[in-house]
């Protein structure tokens, strides 16, 4: 009887984990659409800051801040395309790659942030 109790406690768990996982993809898919909403709206202001810019100092500063902006939404592409190789890895039980993906995904991010 304890033993099956362990492994009705595990099948639960199993359960709570999967249903806990698929939110988690789905909370990801959100927050990514809102990241890449938000870009584009940065992005067309920037245009507009550059357009409108009174001096050249102002509009070389806006034009750094969209190869920027540029650079982070590359970063962040590729961290998008990780999470969900992660997902899909996860989904077929392979948990060792998901390790090395997460730890290259925190060093490109360092490597921006330090710039």
């Amino acid at each position: 009887m304890e033993k099956a109790l362990r492994y009705g406690e595990v099948l639960a768990s199993k359960e709570v984990a999967r249903e806990g996982l698929k939110i988690a993809e789905e909370e990801f898919e959100k927050k990514g659409k809102e990241v890449n909403e938000l870009t584009i709206k940065g992005e067309k202001l920037i245009e507009e800051a550059i357009k409108n810019a009174e001096t050249d100092s102002a509009r070389k500063e806006f034009e750094d801040l969209r190869v920027d902006l540029k650079a982070l939404d590359e970063v962040h592409s590729e961290y998008e395309k990780s999470v969900v190789r992660i997902f899909e890895l996860i989904a077929r039980k392979d948990f060792m790659k998901p390790k090395r993906l997460l730890k290259s995904q925190r060093r490109k991010r360092r490597n921006l942030i330090s710039r």
